[in-house]
């Protein structure tokens, strides 16, 4: 059967028997209407479609997306590019303002791009939003302070707690997906954390056993903090992406966890270890003094680059200076700690912790 006429939708759904199942439903659907076509989008089909529990495998733009699932994502962003520039224009908006990470600002390019190619004066102006702190060409984004003064909580509970048992463990885990500025300045933050891992240095799980048997023969306890993206090495999950079309993170948290715990029973030594997971605890906190200054700094920043004529721009702070970043350059790649730096060298210093975590009998004495 190859239908290709206008009343195409009614025929196809005529061939469907009431009793068929649904994952028949859809092969069919699929190899009848799986076609670029005008007709492919047209109202009839859609209201067939929604009858019929069905849909579609085309846009209204007729541009298929279904080829796979990591484009699911992107594929209805696109479709809703053109669908908010229409919005947009109806409601004769000429200024718009997004707020969010690097995912929102090559959203809001996207935008401009289909703003351009129909030569609409529409603006689009950025307002950087993520705790990880990893837009490249910004010192600082609004949510970052409140998240570390919000983790040095959790790490000043790890010191307590097992600083009072007999190889005491405190681990706790804290944002921070590609980039390490979360744990870092939480570790710098407070002097009482033994071993930092973030996503930019590599470490195995022996190295981190052994560190943390030295640190525990000298004090009688460590604190480690890790960060959510460190180790994914150590974690099966290669090649899996999550609906944005980020790589999907295991629990590197559990893992150590798991693995110290067990380390240290095969060594005939019984680790007490807390585990604090923070997360969405600090997610959820109101914007400390210093954010909300920050952030009323930036939106009166975004106004006015926008009122000047400013389009495809994120506002940035850059040495206590605002500034107006390219989201193109902002978002050419991800901003991660430099291991080399300053930062994270008094991160080492702070903590005693060996440079080369990936060796056994490697660690702070």
């Amino acid at each position: 059967m190859n239908v290709d006429h206008s009343d195409s939708a009614a025929l196809v759904f005529q061939q469907i028997p009431g009793g068929t199942h649904r994952s028949t439903q859809a092969g069919i659907c699929a190899r009848l209407l799986h076609r670029p076509c005008v007709q492919y989008t047209s109202e009839q089909l859609a209201r067939c479609a929604g009858e019929h529990n069905l849909v579609r495998s085309v846009g209204r733009t007729a541009v298929c997306w279904d080829n796979a699932l990591a484009e699911s994502f992107w594929a209805k962003m696109k479709v809703e590019f053109y669908e908010m520039v229409d919005q947009l224009a109806r409601l004769g908006i000429q200024l718009l303002f997004t707020i969010g990470d690097d995912g929102t600002l090559r959203g809001a390019h996207s935008i401009v791009a289909e703003v351009r190619r129909r030569g609409l004066k529409i603006a689009v102006v950025g307002v950087p939003k993520t705790i990880d702190n990893d837009i490249s060409f910004i010192d600082t984004s609004f949510g970052f302070e409140t998240a570390v003064e919000a983790a040095r909580q959790a790490t000043r509970a790890a010191y307590v707690e097992p600083s009072c048992h007999r190889s005491g463990i405190g681990l706790v885990k804290l944002m921070g997906r590609d980039s390490g500025f979360i744990a870092s300045f939480a570790t710098l933050a407070d002097t009482q954390v033994g071993i930092c891992l973030i996503p930019e240095i590599a470490f195995s799980i022996d190295g981190v056993v052994e560190a943390a048997r030295q640190r525990i023969e000298r004090d009688g306890y460590v604190v480690i903090v890790v960060a959510e993206g460190a180790g994914q090495d150590l974690l099966d999950v290669a090649g899996e992406r999550d609906a944005s079309g980020n790589r999907r993170h295991g629990d590197i948290g559990a893992l150590l966890r798991d693995q110290i715990g067990e380390a240290f029973r095969a060594q005939g030594t019984t680790a007490n270890i807390k585990y604090i997971d923070p997360s969405y605890m600090i997610r959820s906190l109101p914007a400390n003094a210093r954010d909300a200054n920050l952030c009323l700094r930036l939106g009166h920043a975004a106004v006015h680059a926008g009122m000047a004529g400013k389009t495809d721009v994120v506002i940035g702070s850059w040495r206590r200076r605002l500034t107006h970043v390219p989201i193109p350059l902002a978002v050419s790649s991800r901003k991660k700690v430099d291991t080399d730096s300053y930062l994270w060298q008094t991160v080492l210093s702070v903590t005693g912790q060996d440079d080369n975590l990936l060796n056994v009998g490697v660690g702070a004495s």
